[in-house]
């Protein structure tokens, strides 16, 4: 049994069945924002900011929306950081408290934290 009949399978029951071919696109469309998340965090790591944010800020939505909260903690942790390295320090403090209300225990609100400290500091 595939993974799209599996599912269907559950949903049937609630009466709210998807087509297979609906499961298969939301996981395709997941993967392919798994894919760009990563490719945006190798723009981070070579230096790329402004590509990146560019990157990063429609990917958070998308990742909310598909209940990928971990996905959109950490994406907004991407951008927020980029921000920063932008000069954009108020934009960069505001994405951080953002995250931090939104996904108060995740890795990345935790990373939020210590960028916010930093910041502060700066300030």
């Amino acid at each position: 049994m595939t993974v799209a009949a599996a599912v269907a399978g559950m949903l049937t029951g609630c009466g709210m069945a998807p087509s297979p071919m609906a499961v298969t696109h939301d996981y395709a469309a997941r993967q392919a924002d798994a894919v760009a998340l990563q490719r945006a965090v190798e723009l981070v790591t070579e230096l790329h900011y402004a590509e990146a944010a560019a990157a990063l800020g429609p990917l958070i939505d998308r990742f909310e929306t598909a209940g990928a909260a971990d996905s959109a903690a950490q994406t907004t942790f991407w951008l927020a950081y980029c921000k920063e390295k932008l000069g954009q320090t108020a934009a960069a403090a505001a994405l951080y408290r953002t995250l931090q209300a939104r996904y108060p225990d995740t890795p990345a609100a935790r990373q939020a934290a210590v960028r916010l400290a930093q910041l502060s500091a700066v300030l």
